[in-house]
């Protein structure tokens, strides 16, 4: 045996905006406004009225219609809140994350190779490692199998990677195309703790095997089987 692997269904999402950010901006906008039409004659702080408006990286010469602008784009953010608070209103489980948006992915759990088969995969000369051509090889097409049945955009997995250097992490990343991703999220359970959340999308990984081998640059009497 030269590798072991499993995959599991999950979900990757995109996270709701931080609530207490969308409350300081509007009131930022808010500061704004009155300070620019002064309104009941209220003094407002140069200093405060200039990190607002380097915040929002607008030059001094800032208008009105700028601001209501800028106002009427951000509106959604409002609206946004008032259906958060009516959601959690409504619904009794506080234990439901609420997120923007949701992703169908597939987990590669346990994915393994065998060390003690490694001497005798480099016999083969293949020019690449056992595990990253056997993922490419008979792995990848698995996420494909999957998305032809159901909706699913993405691949992930946690890698355990306890070392100082983050070789494991380093070689996910440069051989097997999973990414360290910041844009998406999702739910870590307490035995993947100290691993590093890693994804790349599906649609991305059938050009990146299709890229692997156009350029494995094996002797033409090695046979992939």
């Amino acid at each position: 045996m030269l590798m072991f692997f499993s995959m599991k269904c999950g979900a990757l999402f995109d996270a709701l905006l931080d609530e207490n950010e969308v409350q300081k901006d509007c009131q930022r906008l808010t500061i704004l406004l009155q300070a620019m039409e002064n309104v009941d004659g209220v003094d407002f702080r140069t200093d405060e009225i200039n990190k607002i408006l380097m915040k929002y990286q607008i030059s001094d010469k800032v208008s009105l219609e700028d601001i209501e602008h800028i106002i009427e784009k951000k509106k959604w953010k409002r609206e946004l809140l008032v259906q958060l608070a009516d959601d959690k209103r409504m619904e009794d489980n506080n234990k439901i994350l609420r997120v923007l948006s949701t992703h169908s992915a597939i987990e590669l759990v346990h994915f393994c190779t065998n060390d003690n088969m490694k001497s005798k995969w480099n016999t083969y000369n293949m020019g690449h490692p056992m595990g990253e051509t056997l993922f490419w090889k008979f792995i990848a097409p698995k996420f494909f199998d999957v998305q032809s049945i159901v909706g699913c955009e993405y691949a992930f997995l946690f890698a355990a990677d306890l070392s100082e250097e983050g070789a494991l992490v380093n070689y996910y990343d440069v051989s097997l195309k999973f990414q360290k991703r910041l844009d998406v999220g999702t739910n870590k359970p307490f035995y993947d703790f100290c691993c590093d959340f890693m994804c790349q999308e599906i649609n991305d990984m059938r050009r990146n095997r299709q890229l692997f081998f156009e350029n494995f640059n094996i002797d033409k009497d090695n046979i992939i089987a």
